[in-house]
């Protein structure tokens, strides 16, 4: 393999969109970091702000009120991903903007020769451009997805699980209730079933419900 004009020309118009493509996926993955670091700036300085907010000789439960309500830091589940990602379009980038560079100073020398290695690698280089922008975001793509779709199926879980520890409690108490009333004989019997059933109902008004 030898470079050519119209190899070299081809290799000097190819390579910026490569390039181009790359360089916009590495800002998403910037954006995404910097929005991380935000949330950690924004978490340190309302922890930071609670615990300025507290005084020598203050008791436990002031201090307990003062930080109950403080959120803790979210683990990034996407970050091995997102470095990944970053450290992948960081090579190949560089590797598109030294065949770019090579390309085009063949070109513009006119004492130029034919290169052998130059060739090969501005191949490769190109080869590494097409591969990266359509492997790399496929990738990152089907992991989150993976991830989102995993993590759906837990959450329905628990809400299953959740809605049916709900709806035993439930029948249990108005089995309760109907045992109390099939057995209520005295007012205070017919009483304990009014409480019983503004508990299972949410009645405030004191009455039982028709």
């Amino acid at each position: 393999m030898q470079m050519t004009e119209s190899y070299a020309a081809t290799v000097a118009a190819v390579v910026p969109v490569l390039w181009l493509v790359g360089a916009l996926e590495q800002h998403q993955v910037a954006r995404s970091f910097a929005q991380r670091l935000r949330e950690i700036e924004e978490l340190t300085a309302e922890h930071h702000r609670a615990l300025v907010s507290l005084r020598e000789g203050v008791s436990v439960a002031e201090v307990a009120t003062a930080l109950e309500g403080l959120k803790g830091l979210k683990p990034d589940r996407d970050a091995k991903l997102k470095n990944f990602a970053s450290a992948a379009w960081a090579l190949t980038v560089g590797a598109l903007l030294v065949a770019e560079t090579q390309a085009l100073g063949w070109l513009a020398d006119s004492s130029r020769g034919p290169d052998e290695f130059w060739a090969e690698y501005c191949l490769w280089a190109t080869v590494l451009g097409f591969a990266a922008v359509g492997v790399i975001p496929l990738v990152i793509a089907a992991v989150t997805g993976s991830r989102a779709d995993k993590g759906t199926r837990e959450a329905l879980r628990e809400l299953q699980e959740h809605r049916g520890r709900l709806t035993a409690d439930f029948n249990a108490r108005l089995q309760v209730l109907k045992d109390r009333l099939h057995e209520a004989r005295t007012p205070e019997d017919l009483e304990e079933v009014e409480r019983l059933m503004r508990e299972l109902y949410g009645d405030d008004d004191g009455g039982v419900q028709e």
